[in-house]
């Protein structure tokens, strides 16, 4: 387990974004991980983007934001 999250998980929330990685707000946690997971670089993220994670190698990638379509 990463940061107290189940390795199943497929979503999380960006709790902060800094220069080497992205912190998450996993389901069920109401804090984000001090753990900064890499990111699909393509992509800007924002704080409180919801994003679909793989998980690789005992942690996770952050592939790109869900939601609803931009109008």
């Amino acid at each position: 387990q990463e940061g107290g999250a189940c390795m199943t998980s497929n979503f999380a929330t960006v709790g902060a974004v800094y220069a080497d990685g992205i912190s998450l707000i996993f389901d069920g946690q109401e804090t984000a991980s001090q753990k900064h997971y890499k990111c699909n670089t393509a992509i800007t993220f924002h704080p409180g983007d919801r994003v679909k994670i793989f998980p690789v190698s005992g942690t996770y990638v952050v592939e790109y934001p869900v939601g609803n379509p931009k109008q």
